[in-house]
């Protein structure tokens, strides 16, 4: 159950080292604190935090991150979607059958909305 989370801090060359134990819950009384789209998750996990420490990466300061680039958004996931289901030299009937259904305008597109809306959480 032990567990440990390391974060970025953005803008800095700093990071948060958080050390503790992991408790999973099912049901807990906070679950609905996480909902989103009015679904609640599966599991809730509680940290019993042991220690918090905050230090500098020599590491980050040599990738030079900060500030980030600009993130270039010209691309949707079904373009990236198509573009990868033309790299699969696979030839079965699933692949095959894969190919012909994003083939047809639109059918990714309203897939990718419908699943996204459904499953995202």
């Amino acid at each position: 159950p032990k567990i440990e989370i390391l974060a970025l801090m953005a803008g800095s060359s700093q990071l948060l080292r958080l050390r503790g134990k992991a408790v999973l819950f099912s049901e807990h009384p906070q679950k609905s604190y996480f909902s989103v789209n009015k679904k609640d998750p599966h599991l809730v996990v509680k940290i019993e935090t042991e220690s918090i420490e905050l230090g500098m990466s020599s590491a980050l300061e040599r990738a030079k991150l900060w500030p980030p680039a600009p993130v270039d958004m010209k691309y949707k996931a079904s373009e990236i979607w198509q573009a990868h289901m033309k790299l699969i030299k696979v030839k079965c009937l699933e692949a095959t059958l894969a190919k012909t259904a994003i083939s047809v305008p639109g059918v990714l597109e309203k897939g990718l909305d419908w699943d996204y809306k459904n499953n995202l959480y």
